[in-house]
């Protein structure tokens, strides 16, 4: 998404209905959703806020790296870009298991 396009910037949450809308998604599907970012506010703060599962690329020096608030503790976290295969292998299994046995949700 292009904030220039959306009328917004992150954090605003419209960049990311805006983003689910563009895949064809609606709010309801936001938990079988992936963000990866390395803001904690930008990136990680505004997709927890709409139940979109955040990974954090923890690279960035420049940026803070200790949430600020609750809402921008990354639900997974990464430091290299190799990482991410895997652990978007495991997420996948995780969301199986959930829906063969609804308990586990």
């Amino acid at each position: 998404m292009i904030s220039e396009a959306e009328g917004c910037q992150k954090p605003d949450r419209r960049m990311f209905e805006a983003a689910l809308e563009g895949m064809g998604l609606g709010r309801d599907d936001a938990g079988s959703v992936v963000m990866v970012g390395n803001h904690l506010e930008r990136d990680i703060g505004s997709a927890n806020q709409l139940g979109i599962i955040s990974i954090w690329r923890s690279c960035s020096h420049r940026r803070s790296r200790v949430p600020a608030h609750a809402d921008e503790v990354p639900r997974y976290t990464i430091r290299t870009q190799g990482e991410l295969p895997g652990l978007l292998a495991q997420i996948e299994r995780q969301m199986a298991r959930a829906r063969h046995n609804p308990a586990l949700a």
